[in-house]
């Protein structure tokens, strides 16, 4: 299939979060699709909070300018050498790596390797799979690759419950899902306005974050003998989801943005990031295993929001995102 030399991409110019360090070029060059990578014409792109934190602060970007993004669903243009399971044409969704140029999200035709993509489900959008790849994955990796938690269908994790705080968020959403799936029992903490949605993901129990009283409430409904917890939200909530687990046996804490402070002696606390852990040779299999769950129908995306503008609009939702989103997952489509 034949693409453009030259397409549309919003590039972020400088180090910082305004609309002054982002501008949308009309002849950034196409990316070509290497040995085990696929081109993708971009249907859609997903906004998560690692690309406003990596606008902001400048991590791991190694040089300027460069196209931010990480979740994407598009159309296959071309296939690179060695790439057996995907031909121009199909519909894919994937995360891609963490500030490459090549894989960036928003831009019209991105490089992503072909392990970390999936065929989209004839059922969805391509925005709703563009939700799929960082929030599904980052609650897959804390539940079963970090804490060792048993997967769907892979074992009995004998009704235990775990507590997610922040269960209305991306990552949260689906580590409600996934957990539920896997026969634990689910405390979820949420704002009221999203304990309906929280619970239809199969929450058992939902606690308002805002409660000064949330971690005894939660204490309470586990009756005092909470062993797993995973936060999906802030420093200072992993020390709240902490300070809920029990002091009398062994524990474990998962986290994705930012680490609890002085987390009790028996608490084994696990740091999620799989943007930094992207080569993982695990995450393979991981993928496939969600793919097939939606597949099934067994897993339900973020409700999506869509961003009006397609790449014009992306700056304006990194920065509703920096102030906080809940219940949706921001999409640009293109």
């Amino acid at each position: 299939m034949a693409h453009p030399a030259q397409q549309h991409a919003l590039l972020h110019t400088a180090k910082g979060l305004t609309k002054e360090h982002f501008k949308v070029v009309a002849d950034h060059p196409v990316p070509t699709a290497g040995k085990g990578e696929l081109l993708v014409r971009v249907k859609a792109a997903a906004l998560n909070p690692v690309d406003w934190k990596m606008a902001n602060i400048g991590f791991i970007i190694q040089s300027y300018p460069v196209v931010l993004g990480c979740d994407l669903a598009g159309v296959v243009e071309h296939v690179g050498e060695g790439v057996a399971d995907f031909k121009v044409g199909d519909e894919v969704y994937a995360f891609t790596k963490l500030g490459s140029h090549r894989q960036g999200a928003f831009q019209q035709h991105a490089v992503v390797e072909a392990r970390m993509a999936s065929h989209k489900p004839k059922a969805l959008s391509f925005a709703q799979v563009a939700t799929i790849g960082v929030g599904a994955l980052t609650a897959a990796d804390g539940l079963f690759l970090h804490m060792g938690l048993k997967a769907p269908g892979e074992g009995d994790n004998h009704g235990k419950y775990i507590l997610v705080w922040g269960a209305a968020s991306s990552v949260g959403a689906y580590a409600v899902q996934l957990a539920a799936l896997a026969g634990l029992k689910v405390i979820a903490t949420a704002s009221p306005k999203n304990f309906d949605y929280v619970k239809s993901l199969g929450a058992q129990h939902v606690v308002d974050y805002n409660s000064p009283h949330a971690v005894e409430e939660i204490k309470k409904i586990a009756g005092g003998k909470l062993t797993l917890a995973y936060d999906v939200i802030s420093p200072a909530t992993a020390t709240l989801a902490a300070s809920a687990l029990t002091t009398e046996e062994p524990a474990q804490l998962a986290y994705c943005a930012g680490a609890p402070t002085n987390p009790p002696a028996n608490v084994k606390v696990s740091s999620v990031f799989i943007g930094g852990n992207y080569e993982s040779a695990a995450y393979p299999a991981t993928v496939k295993h969600l793919a097939a769950l939606f597949d099934q129908g067994k897993l339900k995306t973020n409700v999506v929001e869509p961003l009006h503008g397609g790449l014009n609009g992306i700056v304006d939702g990194l920065l509703r995102l920096q102030k906080g989103v809940s219940g949706v997952k921001l999409v640009a489509e293109l």
